[in-house]
């Protein structure tokens, strides 16, 4: 196996660690006898990673006291997790453009990672669901070998989903000072 790969078990216990430091009350589903020996990239663990505990940042920030479950379904080529909460719940289009938890940190960052997507399913007072899921087969976007096509450090961290050039310099300008 490579260097850069990580075990589906690794993966299920870096995930569940990463909800559970934002929301300790989520609920873990997993049958053990479900996890296959396979691997998938270490740099996919770390994008599922972070939007999960985005998610997690989400629900105890939107529906504190609810009742959340992470649950996992594995196979040795597709790699699904899924975080619901019964919590207020809200309307996906009503979100205003500045907010970057979702649009962000977890559809933008799945979307930006080979083989991974994302979907959030809510409505006012039906919770939140966050569906991921890694495919071993899915079609990998294409990227040209001209560096003109690769995403700039400015669009690849997000800046471009929620700020205007000018005012993410400053801001970029200023976590760079603080550093």
């Amino acid at each position: 196996d490579s260097l850069g790969d990580m075990s589906f078990t690794d993966a299920v216990h870096q995930i569940s660690a990463a909800v559970l430091s934002e929301y300790p009350d989520t609920g873990i589903i997993l049958d053990r006898a479900d996890v296959p020996d396979a691997r998938l990239p270490a740099t996919t663990v770390a994008a599922l990673v972070d939007a999960l505990r985005q998610g997690g940042a989400n629900v105890a920030k939107h529906a504190p006291g609810s009742s959340a479950r992470l649950s996992f379904d594995l196979d040795p080529d597709r790699f699904t997790v899924t975080l619901a909460d019964d919590g207020p719940g809200f309307d996906p289009a009503g979100l205003s453009p500045d907010r970057a938890g979702i649009r962000v940190s977890i559809l933008g960052r799945l979307d930006r990672t080979p083989g991974a997507s994302a979907q959030v399913h809510s409505a006012p007072g039906e919770g939140c669901v966050i569906h991921v899921v890694w495919d071993r087969h899915r079609p990998q976007p294409h990227v040209d070998a001209d560096t003109g096509s690769l995403p700039s450090v400015y669009e690849s961290m997000g800046f471009s989903d929620i700020f205007r050039p000018g005012p993410a310099v400053v801001v970029w300008l200023l976590f760079v000072a603080m550093s």
